[in-house]
């Protein structure tokens, strides 16, 4: 299936309760599958940048002189 195939905004109204509703509500919630494929890529790469990093994040602290 096309990106943007398949979609039906309808649907969003019968999930949102679900979202809504829950006993542990999630920060951040996706309607559709298109960002399942680019998030944990992107997450990825900002993690390894954070990693990468760290001596900078340590520094600021006041660990590293």
């Amino acid at each position: 299936m096309k990106r943007g195939q398949g979609r039906r905004p309808t649907a969003t109204g019968p999930a949102l309760p679900r979202v809504v509703d829950s006993d542990k509500q999630p920060l951040r919630v996706y309607f559709g599958t298109a960002p399942l494929e680019t998030v944990p890529h992107v997450c990825a790469e900002r993690l390894k940048t954070r990693q990468d990093r760290a001596d900078v994040a340590a520094q600021a602290q006041g660990d590293l002189v």
